[in-house]
């Protein structure tokens, strides 16, 4: 989970954008309400600015919080614009990396 948590905040810290990689959009359109995969975004000119940041937001600390999830994965990548992009990667136990449609 890691190395695809640096990879994305790598892309946004290219981008100089926050925005998320696609990774959950096919569980949210499940009427499950299992949500298996989580990922949360957040930028500031420093670690703790940016989890703040995240923490600030209900979903995403509704995510981080989520007890359901097993495995966490953590990246950043600081742009040459001088800030900070974060991204945490989370999955439960339950998650099948072959269910995953995205390319």
């Amino acid at each position: 989970r890691d190395a695809e948590a640096r990879s994305h905040a790598s892309i946004m810290a290219g981008k100089r954008r926050l925005f998320h990689s696609g990774l959950t959009d096919y569980y949210k359109q499940t009427p499950s309400k299992e949500q298996p995969v989580g990922e949360t975004i957040g930028s500031g000119k420093t670690i703790n600015i940016a989890h703040q940041d995240m923490m600030g937001s209900v979903e995403a600390r509704r995510c981080i919080l989520n007890s359901e999830y097993k495995t966490m994965g953590t990246g950043s990548v600081k742009g040459d614009d001088g800030i900070l992009y974060v991204c945490y990667s989370f999955e439960n136990s339950h998650f099948d990396e072959t269910r995953t449609l995205i390319s």
